[in-house]
């Protein structure tokens, strides 16, 4: 569900989570004082050897602690369904 959407941000100055073991459940950038949440990207061998940000702190949105059937319902009644 988060793949197709979330790397619509890639090409983006925005970290995914690369670099951290919740790719894609982790979003943020380094500028700091607009999210409480923070994660440092880092070297993993064999999967993100080069994140963006790498060594540095990212704050963002940690999205595991969203609702899914929320989200999921709220979509349902935007789309009219």
């Amino acid at each position: 569900m988060l793949y197709p959407t979330i790397c619509l941000f890639e090409g983006t100055l925005i970290n995914l989570g690369r670099g951290t073991r919740c790719r894609l459940l982790f979003w943020g950038a380094v500028a700091e004082g607009k999210y409480d949440f923070s994660f440092t990207p880092v070297s993993i061998a064999g999967m993100s050897e080069n994140p963006l940000y790498m060594n540095q702190v990212c704050y963002g949105l940690d999205l595991r602690h969203y609702d899914i059937d929320e989200l999921r319902k709220k979509r349902r009644s935007t789309l009219g369904g």
